[in-house]
C-alpha cells in the first residue's frame, strides 16, 4: 500500500513536471524564439528591414498571434505592415499528419505600392531576386499519383482580412489610389481529395 502510494506520487510530480515544462516553454521560450527567427527570415527573405513588437504563444489551444508586423520598403517607408495576425491550428493536425488550420485573422493589413519615374515598382527587386522555377501545374510525363504526392495536404477552415488597406502611388501618372477597409473572408480551403 505504501509502495503503490509512493508510485502514485512519483508519477503525479512527474506528469505535473512535464505540464509546467511544456507550459513554460510554449508560453515564454516559443514566443522570444519565434520572434528573433521570423524576424531573421523574413528580412532576409525581403531584403528589407522587418519587425515585430511582440509574439505571444498559447501551447494549449496551438495559436499564435503576431503584434505589430512591418517591412519596410527600400526608402525607408511603410512597405507591407498588419497590426494583429492570429493563427490557430487545430489538434486535429496531430493526427491527420497534415496542417488542419481552424483560424487565421489578419487585422489591418496594409500594403503600399509604388510605380517608380523609372516603371520599375517598389518590389521589382523581389521578383528579380527570385527566379527560381516554382511548379503549380503538373510535370509533364509524370503520373498523376506522382503529382498528387507533391502536393502537401492542408485544410483551412476559416480566414478573414479586416481593415485592410492599399495604397498604389503611380509617380509617372502622378496619380494615387487608396483601397480602405477591405475586408474579405473565406470560410474553407482544402488540397485534400477526399
Amino acid at each position: 500500500m505504501i509502495v503503490a502510494t509512493y508510485i502514485s506520487k512519483k508519477k503525479m510530480l512527474i506528469i505535473a513536471g512535464i505540464a509546467i515544462l511544456y507550459t513554460s516553454v510554449g508560453f515564454f521560450l516559443c514566443p522570444m524564439l519565434a520572434k528573433n527567427i521570423l524576424i531573421d527570415k523574413l528580412t532576409q527573405a525581403f531584403n528589407r528591414p522587418v519587425s515585430i513588437e511582440k509574439i505571444s504563444v498559447n501551447p494549449y489551444t496551438l495559436s499564435t498571434t503576431i503584434y505589430s508586423l512591418a517591412i519596410q520598403g527600400k526608402n525607408k517607408n511603410i512597405f507591407i505592415s498588419a497590426d494583429k495576425l492570429y493563427g490557430n491550428l487545430s489538434i486535429s493536425s496531430l493526427f491527420t499528419f497534415s496542417p488542419v488550420v481552424s483560424d487565421i485573422h489578419i487585422e489591418a493589413p496594409y500594403v503600399n505600392i509604388v510605380r517608380n519615374s523609372d516603371e520599375s515598382f517598389n518590389f521589382s527587386d523581389l521578383l528579380a531576386s527570385n527566379k527560381k522555377e516554382v511548379r503549380i501545374l503538373p510535370e509533364k510525363g509524370a503520373t498523376a499519383q506522382e503529382n498528387q504526392n507533391k502536393i502537401i495536404n492542408f485544410v483551412l477552415k476559416k480566414a478573414k482580412i479586416s481593415q485592410g488597406k492599399i495604397k498604389f502611388s503611380d509617380k509617372v501618372a502622378k496619380t494615387s489610389h487608396v483601397v480602405e477597409n477591405l475586408t474579405v473572408s473565406l470560410s474553407f480551403l482544402s488540397s485534400r481529395r477526399e
